[in-house]
């Protein structure tokens, strides 16, 4: 499985971008393998949530509440390797 290689991925960037955006240029190969690995982590912090969920589902059901139960998810949209740092102000307010 690999991160998705939309057209912008991993492009050429011009004066108009951010400045981040243009620091290093194209990623290399051993660089856009730990993309891939940081995306199938995610799908895999993903799994372990469904595993969860799954787990108290059968649970209210076996309790015969799961039909007056309420299902609330939220998320930090966050699996940023630990780090603190972020690029863009929107996504840290969230």
């Amino acid at each position: 499985m690999t991160a998705p290689r939309i057209p912008s991925f991993n492009a050429e960037v011009g004066d108009t971008k951010h400045w981040f955006t243009r620091q290093g240029g194209p990623l290399s190969d051993s660089a856009l393998a730990e993309v891939d690995e940081i995306f199938r982590n995610r799908w895999r912090t993903l799994l372990s949530v469904d595993d969860m969920v799954e787990g108290l589902v059968n649970r209210l059901e076996e309790e015969g509440i799961l039909d007056n139960t309420y299902f609330i998810y939220t998320s930090d949209h966050g699996y940023h390797r630990g780090g603190v740092w972020h690029a863009h102000r929107q996504e840290a307010a969230i």
